[in-house]
């Protein structure tokens, strides 16, 4: 039997949460504004984020209904197809705020999945990044 399709679109998704959060972790607003090769990698992955989560099941979007999906799929639609209106302020919320929030609520579906269909094991990736979210989250915790 394969893996669930939503599952590894929530893994994939959630890898790339974790990747902006890498991104964007020693950044501070000024340097995010002053660096157009920094917005524009949080926007490609924002865009991979969008892409990827019009891939996911209607009736999975429904049971997973406390992930942002209207907010997810209308900033995609603006850095795709409206890149000149993009509020710089709000893509730094969504980087520096709204981004943990999805990874932490990836991570508690991924880990119901564990619990209801055993592990997935391929590389560990989802584990590492569920490891690398909860030393972040830690880390954040200790500093504020």
């Amino acid at each position: 039997m394969g893996i669930n399709r939503d599952r590894m679109l929530t893994i994939r998704i959630h890898e790339e949460a974790m990747e902006l959060c890498g991104i964007i972790k020693d950044v501070d607003y000024n340097g995010f504004m002053a660096s157009e090769i920094i917005r524009r990698a949080i926007c490609m992955t924002l865009l991979n984020i969008g892409e990827l989560q019009q891939k996911l099941s209607d009736d999975y979007k429904r049971k997973h209904g406390a992930v942002p999906w209207a907010a997810i799929r209308k900033t995609r639609n603006v850095i795709a197809h409206e890149y000149d209106k993009v509020d710089w302020d709000i893509i730094w919320n969504v980087s520096t705020v709204d981004i943990k929030e999805l990874a932490g609520i990836l991570k508690g579906i991924l880990k119901a999945y564990d619990a209801e269909e055993g592990p997935f094991d391929i590389e560990l990736t989802h584990r590492q990044n569920i490891k690398a979210l909860e030393d972040a989250e830690a880390e954040y915790d200790e500093e504020n």
